[in-house]
């Protein structure tokens, strides 16, 4: 599921008491820095929420020159680590263009899928549901919505319904790479991925 590995969860009532982080299919450019967050383990303890700062793109897509990464996706250093899937990848003004995906065993390295390739899939579907519970169209979907507008041939998965298991065994073989690049070193794929499109900013711990 490279490339692919991305969910949308619908709860039965919207959060209360939250602070909501917007996402962005503007990807920030290879050696930019950015805020990763998770749940995972940090070493020692599991499931504390903290935040890692220190986190850098290393590439992105077909620029990577790997096998383990696919044309949707980005390397990053110091990024996530075993328990932080679906975790966020904040750019500097705050919004989410990322999700954590895979890890190498250290941590050392993360696999991200970036959020671009499926905007107009996850705004209109956000806004779908906005109108049938009667709530506000987030302002990130609506930002996004507006711009395919303005460029229509930008808004062809939009309407595209989620991969079928079948279908995403046939494009990627069953595996996590890209045949036409060649493997750097091992990624460990031991995470689980799923994203949230409302995520609750709570007090953040350091890493």
């Amino acid at each position: 599921m490279c490339g692919d590995d991305i969910a949308l969860l619908e709860l039965s009532e919207p959060l209360a008491d939250a602070t909501f982080a917007g996402l962005t299919v503007d990807v920030p450019p290879a050696h930019s820095g950015f805020t990763s967050v998770g749940y995972g383990t940090d070493g020692t303890l599991s499931g504390v929420q903290r935040e890692n700062s220190a986190s850098a793109i290393t590439c992105i897509g077909s620029d990577c020159a790997d096998s383990r990464i696919a044309e949707s996706e980005l390397l990053a250093t110091s990024g996530a680590c075993e328990g932080d899937s679906g975790g966020p990848a904040f750019a500097s003004e705050g919004s989410v263009f990322a999700i954590a995906v895979r890890s190498r065993a250290d941590c050392e390295q993360t696999a991200y899928l970036g959020l671009a390739q499926h905007g107009a899939w996850l705004a209109q579907n956000a806004a779908d549901v906005a109108k049938q519970k009667d709530i506000a169209v987030p302002t990130w979907a609506v930002t996004i919505l507006a711009s395919l507008e303005q460029h229509p041939m930008d808004a062809a998965d939009a309407s595209v319904t989620p991969l079928q298991p079948e279908r995403v065994l046939l494009a990627y073989g069953g595996g996590c790479s890209v045949p036409t690049r060649a493997p750097q070193s091992n990624l460990a794929t031991t995470l689980v991925f799923a994203v949230c499109l409302l995520i609750t900013l709570r007090r953040i711990k350091p890493r």
